[in-house]
């Protein structure tokens, strides 16, 4: 099935991507395990391009940081 990868606006914490990917897949379940599998291909081969992954932290982020 298709697949399509994007690059959206560069930001000044990066550059985003936006993923497509379609799959015949119906069962809920079995769709997740996909999806699953995209992203841990992405993160695997993310190092070969010299990129690092970046996900903005929450205020709940910070606050279980500090009770811990």
């Amino acid at each position: 099935m298709s697949l399509m990868v994007r690059q959206l606006q560069p930001t000044d914490t990066g550059l985003p991507l936006e993923i497509y990917a379609f799959s015949k897949e119906q069962d809920w379940e079995r769709f997740e395990e996909v999806q699953s599998d995209i992203f841990d291909h992405v993160y695997a081969g993310i190092r070969f391009f010299d990129l690092k992954l970046f996900q903005s932290p929450s205020g709940n982020d910070f606050q279980r940081l500090s009770n811990s």
